[in-house]
């Protein structure tokens, strides 16, 4: 039986609290951003590497991320219906 992605970083969510190996993960999978700790939900490098990857992991960001505008720009340069996942002040100025 496989484990699909999603399943390995659940359980890495539960057990790494690291920096470096989180950094790596979203790189590697900007949707693993879902999996790990709120504290790096919200982490300006973290959050850059996960949307340069997947724009769509905008959504598993914090709000203030969501609010950032570099954020959002790498975001949709990668995926412009990331949009969606923006905060509402920023999707006016992109509409």
């Amino acid at each position: 039986m496989k484990t699909k992605l999603s399943d390995k970083y659940s359980i890495l969510s539960d057990i790494v609290d690291d920096y470096d190996i989180v950094l790596e993960a979203v790189r590697e999978n900007g949707f693993s951003l879902e999996y790990v700790l709120e504290e790096y939900k919200d982490d300006y490098n973290i959050v850059l590497e996960a949307v340069r990857t997947n724009g769509i992991a905008l959504d598993y960001s914090s709000d203030n991320m969501k609010n950032n505008l570099e954020i959002v720009k790498e975001a949709i340069k990668e995926n412009s219906n990331s949009l969606h996942y923006a905060s509402k002040e920023l999707q006016k100025l992109f509409l």
